[in-house]
């Protein structure tokens, strides 16, 4: 575990929760790192990764839409001194498309950043591709490496159904979500308390 200090969102009238998105920034500081493979905190990861590892700094999959940009949330990347101070030097001078890290991430790496395949960051949300989506979910996963729980949090809601009025929420990654969750309190009693929401009325 790294302390590190908050970083505010320099954009005007960012979402309230997105306030200290830009602390993320200190991962590209971690020096003491010869590579580092990042990952938002609300991500499942379901099949092994260390061959990220090997990939060159910055790969990130896609954004969905529009597919010329990529997602923030998984990055793999090569710390540097230098280059945490430039981010930090043109956080409040570049504009962020959707005011966060990711739009000022994709303005500095721009033309510069290595393309992983989409299911490494696969958006749990269907809306976007939802042939696509419906393929690779029914397909077992076995493609996808990585979910990505963007948007409501299966962790605010007991059931997928009450996050899900236009929908657009896939009722299996949810579950997949609650079933690791359940086991991880089962195995880790030690260190979690643990609350079943998924068994309230």
């Amino acid at each position: 575990i790294v302390d590190v200090r908050a970083i505010a969102n320099p954009n005007a009238n960012h979402k309230q929760h997105f306030r200290h998105v830009y602390s993320k920034l200190h991962v590209f500081g971690l020096i003491e790192f010869d590579k580092v493979v990042y990952l938002d905190a609300d991500m499942l990861v379901l099949r092994n990764i260390d061959h990220l590892f090997q990939y060159p700094s910055l790969s990130a999959a896609p954004e969905i839409n529009p597919p010329a940009l990529f997602n923030s949330g998984l990055m793999v990347l090569k710390p540097s001194r230098a280059l945490f101070r430039k981010l930090m030097q043109l956080a409040a001078l570049i504009p962020s498309y959707d005011k966060t890290d990711q739009g000022l991430l994709n303005e500095f790496f721009a033309g510069r950043w290595h393309m992983l395949p989409y299911t490494y960051n696969f958006l749990k949300d269907r809306g976007a591709l939802p042939d696509r989506f419906d393929g690779f979910v029914q397909r077992d996963l076995s493609e996808v490496y990585v979910v990505h729980m963007v948007g409501e949090k299966p962790w605010h809601c007991r059931r997928d159904h009450e996050c899900n009025s236009q929908g657009r929420l896939s009722s299996r990654l949810w579950n997949l979500w609650l079933n690791y969750f359940h086991e991880m309190c089962q195995n880790s009693s030690r260190v979690l308390t643990c609350t079943d929401r998924s068994n309230r009325g």
